[in-house]
């Protein structure tokens, strides 16, 4: 479920990175698979969007949490497979 907790705005390398991500998640879900951020964050390295850094593992991370309090991501859109609620 998307849900708007807050305003945000992108810029537009962000946007880019938000498009791409989006785009993965769909891809997936129309298979019914729930990726890990890991797992999402490894897809864009291994399409070539962004570079295999810890620096844009973080980036992609904090995107994907601000996309989902500003109700662009669906918060059931990724899984944790560690954390019990």
């Amino acid at each position: 479920m998307k849900e708007t907790f807050r305003n945000k705005r992108f810029s537009k390398k962000n946007l880019y990175l938000l498009q791409e991500l989006s785009q993965i998640l769909i891809e997936y879900e129309q298979q019914n698979i729930k990726l890990t951020l890991r797992q999402l964050y490894y897809q864009l390295v291994a399409r070539d969007i962004i570079p295999n850094k810890k620096s844009e593992y973080n980036k992609i991370s904090r995107i994907l949490t601000d996309a989902r309090y500003c109700g662009l991501v669906d918060w059931n859109a990724i899984e944790d497979r560690i954390r019990v609620p």
